[in-house]
């Protein structure tokens, strides 16, 4: 689903929750990868309600590194953690 016509559609009476593909940029992408691609869907929400998350579980592969990117971008972009 795309995020821009999700997050108009519920004209903040619903928060959204979007993703980071699991299996893509979480699971085998860079670190640098994974933080540009938070800090996208972030930015995309515009400070409507949104809940960034990977898209569902997070294979026991994932690097550390590339959660850890995630919660930074959050942290970096001002959101919760």
């Amino acid at each position: 689903m795309d995020q821009e016509q999700a997050l108009s559609d519920a004209d903040g009476r619903l928060v959204i929750m979007g993703n980071i593909n699991p299996a893509g940029a979480l699971l085998t992408g860079g670190a640098n990868e994974v933080y540009r691609e938070a800090c996208a869907r972030i930015d995309a929400a515009k400070g409507r309600g949104f809940i960034l998350a990977p898209g569902c579980d997070m294979g026991a592969d994932t690097p550390y590194e590339n959660v850890k990117m995630l919660a930074k971008a959050c942290r970096d972009k001002g959101a919760s953690v």
